[in-house]
């Protein structure tokens, strides 16, 4: 309504809409952020694979059980690049921000 309401020559002379704008909106998993996330668990996966040793087979086979909790891990795409500043969401949600910074401290590229 708002969007149609904003529109230039939209409005009549009495004020009223001449066309209304439908929009559909929908969700997706398949957003950076998740993109992102999908990236730095299989970077993880790859190095504590590499290991080989008895904690790291211990920690993957945690990590591969959180995956399978995780159906937006699935369902989002490839990561084509990493950003060189962090979105809003991987600076302000809380569980972002906590993969952000392992990310960056384990210094992945």
């Amino acid at each position: 309504m708002a969007r149609s309401m904003r529109k230039i020559g939209n409005i009549d002379e009495r004020g009223k809409l001449i066309r209304t704008f439908e929009m559909r909106r929908f969700v997706t998993e398949d957003v950076y952020e998740n993109r992102f996330v999908r990236y730095v668990v299989e970077q993880v996966s790859r190095r504590l694979f590499a290991l080989q040793d008895e904690e790291a087979t211990t920690l993957l086979r945690e990590l591969n059980a959180a995956k399978q909790v995780t159906p937006f891990l699935r369902t989002a795409g490839r990561l084509s690049h990493v950003a060189e500043e962090p979105t809003a969401v991987l600076l302000r949600d809380p569980l972002y921000r906590a993969v952000y910074e392992i990310w960056g401290s384990l210094a992945f590229d």
